[in-house]
């Protein structure tokens, strides 16, 4: 019975290291999910293998007690929401004392800090696999369902084209923008709409911010929707009278190349070290097979915002979020490790100024409401600073990163500076829709009910 109960704790204890890479599990290939699952299983046997070292000689139970490094840190960033930029560096020096003094002081209780905490964990376990198993089998669809019918608009509607670009970060956008990006479309379309500078996300991930944005309500009942979508299986989870979505061309890559046992040693080493998965070649392929994707649905939102069967056009594009697809200078896509993320905000200015252009080619700009939002801010694991970014560059980066941008076009330009949570933003566009919000009044009133 011994055996059976260390190896279930070690088995534990492995799911807990594991569990930064079990993020958006709902999203990834059946090659990714049975990577991490054979790296978990692995991990287990090892340590059990080496439980009976470990009781000869306690000093290797201190690697455990390492170990508990990892799942701390998945807490400091997805729990508390502590970043490395927020902790000023004598925080890591009391951090470092305080762990000495424990060690020290209660080192023959901490050496059973691995265990008490593998023991309390044990109910994750079946969740955790259960769930990944059952993912293994029913695969994130990307197919289109049989489209709903369209319907006769309500007299009176509006027309809304709400877009969503991933991970636009306000202060960067705007307010400590480098000197080297020029963002034409998204400077003017501030000039020309409602502009607010203090919206709270609805959550610090794309999987987690869009099914909060569009839970309640989405897609309105009684409208001709259109859905153009990337990272999520947009199409099977909405019926609407249009839906089109990618995959992450990178997830893709990842399940097939390398090999599921080589994601899985790399998600064993990962553990301890920072090594890009990918060579320069599989970098290059899944830019890109990522560059593809997004030409099609560049293409693909021209056409829909000129399409005036639909009252209502959300389109959530993959960018600037990475990988880097784009080079701002030479004005093309580019396979190059140097394409970064300002390199995908010049995509984004380019993308917004066609789609404008050809809403103004059909003599529709001015009678449609366009929305501009994003799902989240900038986030630490995305910055590519390094050695890509000049000094200027990098300094735009430094500091808070609260707020993603919101720019809506409606009646006379305004600004408004109250916090107020984008979650409101499903609300606002419904009641955009029946034109009961027609003024900037209503909006701000809407948005940030407790500032009026």
């Amino acid at each position: 019975m011994r055996p059976a109960r260390d190896f279930l704790l070690c088995l534990s204890f492995a799911n807990l290291c594991f569990l930064e890479l079990w993020d958006n599990v709902a999203v990834k290939p059946a090659g990714s999910i049975a990577a991490i699952l054979i790296a978990v299983i692995a991990t287990a046997i090892v340590m059990w293998a080496m439980l009976p070292l470990a009781r000869r000689w306690p000093i290797l139970r201190w690697v455990g007690v390492a170990a508990l490094l990892l799942p701390l840190n998945l807490v400091r960033v997805h729990v508390l929401h502590l970043h490395r930029q927020d902790l000023p560096k004598v925080f890591g020096l009391i951090a470092g004392l305080a762990i000495g003094f424990a060690i020290v002081r209660w080192h023959a209780r901490m050496v059973r800090l691995p265990e008490i905490v593998a023991m309390v964990f044990v109910p994750l376990l079946p969740i955790q696999i259960g769930y990944a198993l059952w993912q293994l089998t029913h695969p994130p669809s990307y197919v289109e369902r049989t489209p709903a019918p369209f319907v006769a608009p309500p007299p009176n509607s509006q027309r809304v084209i709400w877009m969503i670009f991933d991970e636009l970060d306000q202060t960067l956008l705007f307010e400590n923008r480098p000197a080297s990006v020029a963002l034409p479309e998204f400077d003017r379309l501030r000039r020309e709409s409602i502009y607010a500078d203090h919206a709270i996300p609805a959550a610090n991930n794309t999987r987690e911010a869009i099914p909060k944005l569009l839970s309640e309500g989405f897609p309105p009942l009684g409208r001709n929707t259109a859905i153009l979508g990337s990272e999520l299986p947009y199409c099977q989870t909405y019926s609407v009278a249009s839906c089109f979505a990618i995959p992450s061309a990178t997830e893709e890559i990842a399940a097939r190349r390398p090999t599921v046992l080589e994601r899985a040693w790399h998600a064993i080493t990962s553990r301890v070290s920072r090594k890009p998965l990918f060579d320069a070649e599989t970098r290059r392929e899944a830019r890109a097979a990522e560059a593809v994707a997004f030409e099609e649905m560049r293409r693909r939102a021209v056409a829909l915002a000129t399409d005036t069967r639909f009252q209502l056009v959300y389109m959530h594009f993959p960018i600037p979020h990475l990988l880097g697809l784009w080079d701002r200078r030479e004005h093309r896509y580019s396979t190059d490790d140097r394409a970064s993320y300002l390199d995908n905000l010049a995509l984004a200015d380019r993308t917004l100024g066609e789609i404008r252009a050809a809403l103004e080619r059909e003599g529709m700009w001015n009678d449609t409401v366009v929305l501009v939002t994003s799902d989240h801010p900038l986030r630490d694991q995305t910055i590519e600073a390094g050695k890509w970014w000049n000094d200027s560059e990098t300094a735009s980066i430094t500091g808070e990163r609260k707020y993603v941008p919101f720019l809506l076009k409606l009646g006379s330009p305004h600004e408004f500076h109250s916090p107020f949570q984008a979650i409101r933003t499903r609300e606002l566009v419904l009641a955009l829709l029946n034109r009961s919000i027609t003024t900037t009044q209503q909006v701000e009133a809407l948005l940030a009910p407790a500032q009026r």
